[in-house]
């Protein structure tokens, strides 16, 4: 009884610390990758439409996303660390 016990405060842990923190950032990385797709859909569709005019009036929304794409990078290896983190100190 006492290992069912244990077995069910350790998947209440583990979900607590590590289940949770981790669905906020997969549901965080849909909405961003939505947007980026958005984005360089709309460049790659108003750059082949302008090409003639001017091509470069879209990199403004490029650098967006390549703004977005390295801010959501470097949140994702700040976020997991800290997950890790969390789960280490706490399994000692």
């Amino acid at each position: 009884m006492a290992t069912l016990l244990l077995r069910i405060r350790f998947l209440l842990w583990l979900l607590r610390s590590a289940l949770v923190p981790l669905a906020v950032f997969l549901i965080l990385l849909f909405v961003a990758l939505t947007v980026a797709l958005s984005f360089f859909l709309l460049l790659l569709f108003k750059t082949i439409g302008s090409i003639p005019d001017n091509p470069y009036l879209y990199v403004p929304l490029l650098i967006l996303e390549l703004a977005l794409a390295l801010l959501l990078l470097y949140g994702g290896v700040v976020y997991t660390n800290r997950i890790r983190k969390r789960i280490l100190r706490n399994w000692r």
